[in-house]
C-alpha cells in the first residue's frame, strides 16, 4: 500500500494531471467535492474517508476498501468497483448508473435514494443493505445476496434477478414491471400490490407467497411454484400459467380472464367469484377447488 501523508500534496499531484494513484493508502481522507474523475485507484484504501459531493466517475475502483466510508451524493457512474469493499458505506443519493459492482460487497451499506440505473450487481453481497426509494431500473442482480435487504420505494422496473434469493422479503408495492424473475426463490415472500406486469416468472417459486392485489398482466408464470400461495384480487390476466403447480392457492376475486392455465393444477384451489373468461383451461386439474360463482 501506497502512503499519501499529506492529502494536500494528494490534491496537488492530482492538479498537476497525475491519474494513477493504485494500492494508494487514504484512509479517514478529507476529499469532499473533489474532482477525482478518471483516476485509477485500484486496490486502494478509503475506509473512513470523507467522499461525499465527490466525482468519482468513470474511476477504475477495482479492489478498493470504502468500509463505513461517506459517499453520499457522490458521482460514481461507469465506475468499475468489481469485488470492491463498501460494507456499511453511506450511499444515499449516489449515482451509480451503469457501474460495475460485480462481487462486491454491500451488506449494511445505506444506498437510500441511489440511482443504480442499469448497474451491473451480478454476485453482490446486499445482505442488509437499505434501498429505500433507490432506483435499479435494468439493473443485472443475478446471483445477488439479498438477505434481510430492505426495499421500501424502491424501482426494480426491467431488472434482472435471475435465481435471485428472496425468501421471506418484504416488497410491497414495489415496481417490478418487466423484471426478470426466472427460477427466483420467492417463497413466502410479501409481494402484496406488487406490479409485476410483463415479468418473466419462469420457474419461480413463490410457495406461501403473498400477492394479494398484486399486477401480474401478461406475466409468464408458466412452471411456477404457487403451492398455498395467496393470490386474492390479483390481476393476473392474460398471464401465462402452463404447467404451473397452484394446489390450495387463494384466487378469490382474481381476474385470470384470458390467461393460459394449460396442464397447470388448481387442486383444492379457492377461486370464489374469479374471473375465468376467455381463459385456457385445457388438461387443468381442478380436484376440489372451490368454483362458486366464477365467470365463465
Amino acid at each position: 500500500m501506497t502512503d499519501i501523508e499529506n492529502i494536500n500534496e494528494f490534491l496537488k499531484d492530482r492538479l498537476s494531471g497525475r491519474t494513477s494513484f493504485a494500492n494508494s493508502d487514504l484512509r479517514d481522507a478529507e476529499l469532499r467535492e473533489s474532482d477525482l474523475s478518471g483516476a485509477d485507484f485500484s486496490g486502494a484504501d478509503f475506509s473512513g474517508a470523507e467522499l461525499s459531493e465527490a466525482d468519482l466517475s468513470e474511476t477504475n475502483m477495482r479492489g478498493v476498501n470504502f468500509t463505513k466510508t461517506d459517499l453520499c451524493g457522490a458521482e460514481l457512474n461507469k465506475a468499475d468497483l468489481e469485488n470492491a469493499d463498501l460494507s456499511g458505506a453511506y450511499l444515499k443519493n449516489v449515482d451509480l448508473r451503469a457501474a460495475n459492482l460485480t462481487g462486491a460487497k454491500l451488506n449494511n451499506a445505506d444506498l437510500t435514494s441511489a440511482y443504480l440505473i442499469n448497474c451491473n450487481l451480478k454476485n453482490t453481497d446486499l445482505s442488509n443493505a437499505n434501498l429505500s426509494d433507490a432506483d435499479l431500473t435494468g439493473a443485472d442482480l443475478t446471483g445477488a445476496i439479498l438477505t434481510n435487504t430492505y426495499f421500501r420505494g424502491t424501482i426494480l422496473k426491467n431488472a434482472v434477478l435471475i435465481n435471485a434469493s428472496l425468501i421471506g422479503e418484504d416488497l410491497m408495492g414495489e415496481n417490478l414491471t418487466g423484471a426478470d424473475l426466472r427460477s427466483a426463490d420467492l417463497r413466502g415472500a410479501n409481494l402484496k400490490g406488487v406490479n409485476l406486469t410483463n415479468a418473466n416468472l419462469i420457474g419461480a417459486d413463490l410457495r406461501g407467497a403473498s400477492l394479494c392485489g398484486a399486477f401480474l398482466r401478461n406475466a409468464n408464470m408458466n412452471n411456477c411454484d404457487l403451492r398455498n400461495a395467496d393470490l386474492d384480487d390479483t390481476i393476473i390476466c392474460g398471464a401465462q400459467l402452463r404447467g404451473s403447480n397452484l394446489t390450495g392457492v387463494q384466487l378469490n376475486n382474481a381476474d385470470l380472464s384470458r390467461s393460459n392455465l394449460r396442464n397447470s393444477d388448481l387442486s383444492f384451489a379457492s377461486l370464489i367469484r374469479a374471473n375465468l373468461k376467455g381463459a385456457s383451461l385445457k388438461n387443468t386439474i381442478m380436484t376440489g377447488a372451490c368454483l362458486s360463482n366464477v365467470l365463465l
